[in-house]
């Protein structure tokens, strides 16, 4: 029998504690969407509603970070900064985007790298090669804006490395073999798995629709396909109560897949069938990952979101 653990509650409104109570509000506004990542075995950092919260998971203490910066994020992650992000949000007109990180010994949010006006439309996520010392920062949305950038001296200086395409929008990727492999992240084209090496870009296996949350766990890349929008960069709000399928999304079916980085095996672990609610107000389809670091070794979990059986289900995923 799975056994889980309080720890503490987190600070809430009376109004949206309430709220929780019904899982059709829960999803309307957004209350279950939280990120956490590992500060270090005993802290992590959490993420909900705009603010960010220091957790001590041995006393079950909670505390409000310094400088909390009251910015939307897609994606928070470990590194050996600490905790580290890029801002996420809406923006067509292209405005200034940053990347932080959580500095455990000033207790304090740090801004440590700023993108300049016109450059990207926000930030999906940071990953660490940490064995070339490198850090890759995947932006989106759309033309010059979707790519991928690095940095190889702690984000003193930010090179891009490809943009331009649907190709190169991502919001995860494994550092392997000198390279990357990555799965795209465009309701506009057809996503595939890659990997990408000294320049050119090879074309692992093609998958069901785009993809926003993956993780790595063991030698597995492990991921979610996305049921969502086809969207209008200037004026998506039109699409909140539509229920359009993106072009680049196959069907109305949300996989979980697992692509075996060893052996080079690709195969769908789980498939399930979106609801049908609206993607934009009540959820994309999609499964939850988790943020997880190379030492770890215990059972790997998903959350469903806006799927038939599975939302807002915690499931164990079989590997």
């Amino acid at each position: 029998m799975e056994e889980s653990l309080y720890i503490c509650d987190i600070p809430n409104s009376k109004l949206r504690n309430l709220f929780l109570f019904f899982d059709i509000l829960t999803r309307r506004f957004g209350l279950n969407n939280a990120k956490a990542a590992k500060i270090d075995n005993h802290t992590c950092l959490l993420w909900y509603h705009y603010r960010f919260y220091t957790i001590d998971l041995l006393n079950h203490k909670i505390s409000l970070t310094v400088g909390s910066n009251n910015k939307s994020l897609l994606h928070l992650n470990t590194s050996s900064l600490g905790p580290i992000w890029g801002e996420y949000g809406y923006n067509p007109n292209k405005d200034s985007k940053s990347i932080y990180r959580y500095n455990l010994e000033i207790n304090a949010i740090e801004c440590i790298y700023t993108f300049k006006k016109g450059e990207i439309n926000h930030i999906h996520n940071i990953v660490e090669d940490s064995i070339n010392n490198r850090f890759y920062i995947l932006t989106g949305d759309f033309g010059n804006a979707a790519g991928i950038y690095y940095t190889d001296d702690s984000f003193k200086t930010v090179k891009r490395l490809v943009s331009g395409s649907q190709k190169y929008r991502s919001c995860f990727a494994v550092p392997f073999n000198n390279g990357l492999i990555y799965a795209t992240d465009s309701p506009t084209q057809p996503n595939s798995l890659y990997f990408f090496k000294d320049g050119v870009l090879k074309q692992i296996a093609e998958i069901n629709g785009s993809c926003i949350y993956a993780c790595q766990y063991g030698d597995h890349f492990i991921g979610s396909t996305t049921v969502e929008n086809q969207p209008d960069e200037y004026n998506n709000a039109k699409n909140k109560y539509r229920y359009n399928l993106g072009h680049g999304i196959k069907n109305w079916n949300v996989e979980l897949f697992d692509y075996n980085l060893r052996t080079g095996d690709y195969r769908v672990l789980l498939r399930a069938r979106k609801d049908i609610l609206p993607m934009l107000a009540f959820g994309y389809g999609l499964f939850v990952l988790p943020v997880l670091d190379e030492t770890y070794k215990g059972n790997l979990y998903a959350y469903g979101q806006s799927i038939k059986k599975y939302d807002q289900k915690l499931i164990k995923v079989e590997v």
